[in-house]
């Protein structure tokens, strides 16, 4: 799916997690926590070049493994609307709209929250993003549905080594280097365009 804005065309919109800016797919030891944000990219300035109206996701994780507390809105939605919080065991999620807003951003890189993720056990456990509440959560102002292609939501992915100095251990091998490099492949990090860094007028 494409969208087009302006006579621009745009890529299909998608929402991603960057662990501690190590990509979707990162590392913690046991008892350590990292933080991890929430990013939306090719968001389109929409028919009436207002942007991102609101967003909506819950993470799945598995509680035998890892911890997910502290979640908090990114900037350009923290008060701006009507919001939830979702924080039970094994699904966080968080949504939050700018109706008090005449616009919002649109781009690449768009913080939309983050979250902190403890490890508790070792092991690969996944990451599994979904709707907080349905399909129409990430929506921009003209109304536009972002969520309806089943690749918008990217799911990651945590390894929990048996202990801190573990991660100076796997740093001296390529483990590190292999996450970094498939990051790089899937998606990267794109710069942003106008509106995706700092919030609109009023």
């Amino acid at each position: 799916m494409a969208f087009v804005a302006s006579g621009e065309a745009w890529a299909s919109p998608f929402l991603f997690l960057d662990i501690g800016g190590d990509g979707p797919d990162g590392m913690v030891g046991v008892g350590v926590s990292k933080q991890v944000e929430i990013l939306m990219s090719e968001v389109p300035p929409g028919s009436d070049g207002r942007g991102l109206f609101g967003f909506g996701f819950s993470i799945t994780y598995d509680t035998a493994g890892i911890e997910i507390s502290d979640l908090e809105f990114g900037p350009l939605f923290d008060g701006t609307g009507f919001d939830d919080t979702r924080d039970d065991p094994g699904n966080a999620g968080l949504t939050s709209n700018r109706f008090f807003q005449a616009s919002g951003p649109f781009g690449d890189d768009i913080l939309v929250a983050t979250v902190v993720v403890t490890g508790l056990e070792e092991g690969t456990f996944a990451l599994t993003l979904d709707p907080f509440s349905g399909v129409g959560d990430n929506v921009l102002f003209d109304n536009s549905v972002l969520d309806a292609d089943p690749d918008f939501f990217q799911d990651g992915s945590i390894i929990v080594t048996p202990e801190p100095g573990s991660l100076a251990l796997l740093g001296a091998v390529a483990l590190p280097a292999l996450v970094h490099r498939r990051w790089r492949a899937t998606r990267g990090r794109r710069a942003p365009r106008a509106g995706a860094s700092a919030a609109p007028a009023p």
